[in-house]
């Protein structure tokens, strides 16, 4: 629910914008989704569960990050 909030908000100010349920490996999906899609961002949790870097930016972002060649937004 909160999800269509958020994308039905970026759609009435003119944002193009879909969102996608990934179930499976996470990390592997997006990544291979991205580089099909014809995306120009995309947007990542930050929530770490271990160590210090990882509780300032999760692990798996960690990883998507250095593996997309999209700008990614961050939501904390």
């Amino acid at each position: 629910e909160y999800i269509k909030i958020i994308v039905d908000n970026a759609l009435e100010n003119g944002v193009k914008c879909e969102s996608q349920i990934i179930y499976g490996s996470p990390q592997y999906d997006i990544m291979t989704l991205t580089r099909k899609s014809e995306a120009d961002c995309i947007m990542l949790g930050s929530r770490g569960k271990t160590g210090l870097t990882s509780s300032l930016l999760g692990s798996f972002t960690q990883n998507v990050i250095k593996n997309i060649n999209l700008p990614i937004i961050i939501i904390k």
